[in-house]
């Protein structure tokens, strides 16, 4: 039952830390989540891993499995959140374009900018 609350307790804490980011955090976690996700999969296939379960033993290769499976789950579900909000922001403001009207659409279009991490959002929003 420790094993469980010690587990918890770590989940909650992520889930404050990503609830009390700025934007300019959030991004930096946008560009690490796949690459996280990549490698708490691999490190939790090879810790459950015959392989794994020779070399690391059996305590280390069942708490590996876990520890990098949980990684590899917050990163899924840390992009599927972002998505869906990258989704709806631009819902909102593809909207509020076509509400202005035609020759204010074109005025508002030239306004709007994309940075990097904005435009990277985008590209995984349109392949949702």
């Amino acid at each position: 039952m420790k094993r469980f609350g010690i587990i918890w307790g770590l989940v909650c804490l992520a889930a404050m830390f990503a609830g009390g980011c700025n934007e300019a955090q959030r991004e930096t976690v946008d560009r690490w989540a796949p690459t996280a996700e990549q490698v708490g999969q691999a490190a939790g296939e090879f810790a459950g891993s015959e392989t794994g379960s020779t070399l690391l033993g059996p305590d280390v290769s069942f708490w590996g499995s876990l520890g990098g499976l949980s990684v590899a789950a917050l990163a899924a579900i840390w992009q599927t959140i972002r998505r869906k909000e990258a989704v709806t922001t631009l819902s909102a403001v593809t909207k509020a374009v076509k509400k202005a009207g035609p020759g204010h659409a074109e005025a508002i279009k030239g306004l709007v900018t994309v940075d990097a991490g904005g435009a990277a959002l985008i590209e995984k929003a349109k392949r949702a």
